[in-house]
């Protein structure tokens, strides 16, 4: 991106939460080219958290900073209309998801091409998707240890692949939040989370809202599978159906995976 770029974002006003509402609302009736006021009111925004991924890169080279912040602003226009008022959080944390999504995905898929060998890349992409069959049959994330028993595939492997996983932890462990998000209240992403989650609870059947009540510990603690079909009063198989139809809805409404 030239400077023309970067002196045109300097003359843009930071939008506060107010104005945010009052766009949103307009365009929540009717008013198509509302939107556009809240992407150009945050591209700001997409800058400095690309600024903030860029510098965690050891080796520059694999990707340019113009590139995340075009990344970037593809999350935030994902964001701009997935978003709703009715989800009772910022604009700007709600987008923050979407923003940094879009660049860790970016920053993984370049590093993958161009650092890893043709066979351990193929690797990683079996493993990665062993590992989304084994949550989606047992409704929790497998550990290395379950991995390594299934005997498919050996330990450089699996130690590539978690590796790899650690790298995208630590770039989003040095992005502090509080120091793009300007005048909001102190940001707690998983307080933000629980919160999203228990504003979609309402569009879920009774069972499936106690379900992950119970499971996620939602004003209670985390309950056992055991406790959980108890308390629903159906087969362990039966819970397993309605944890996978609640998740699948709660991903619908968030636009990502609670866990």
């Amino acid at each position: 991106m030239n400077n023309t770029y970067y002196n045109e974002l300097r003359k843009l006003k930071t939008l506060d939460n107010e104005k945010v509402k009052d766009i949103y609302t307009r365009y929540q009736n009717g008013d198509a080219n509302a939107i556009n006021e809240i992407i150009t009111g945050n591209l700001r925004f997409v800058v400095t958290i690309a600024k903030s991924y860029h510098k965690s890169i050891t080796n520059k080279s694999i990707i340019e900073l113009d590139d995340l912040i075009s990344e970037g602003n593809i999350g935030l226009i994902q964001a701009a209309t997935k978003f709703n008022l009715d989800f009772g959080v910022r604009f700007s944390t709600y987008a923050v998801f979407w923003i940094r999504k879009q660049i860790q995905y970016t920053i993984n898929q370049h590093e993958d091409l161009i650092r890893l060998p043709a066979n351990k890349l193929q690797a990683n992409r079996k493993i990665k998707r062993m590992i989304n069959q084994l949550y989606q049959d047992n409704q929790y994330q497998p550990t290395r240890t379950e991995l390594e028993d299934l005997e498919l595939f050996n330990t450089s492997e699996i130690d590539t692949y978690f590796q790899q996983q650690q790298k995208l932890i630590s770039i989003d462990d040095q992005y502090n939040v509080e120091d793009v998000v300007e005048n909001t209240d102190e940001f707690d992403y998983q307080f933000e989370l629980k919160r999203k989650i228990k504003f979609a609870l309402k569009y879920l059947t009774p069972k499936e809202r106690l379900a992950i009540r119970m499971k996620f510990g939602i004003d209670q603690q985390p309950s056992t599978p055991t406790e959980i079909y108890e308390a629903l009063q159906v087969s362990k198989q039966r819970v397993g159906q309605i944890n996978q139809s609640a998740l699948l809805k709660l991903r619908a409404i968030l636009g990502t995976p609670v866990i």
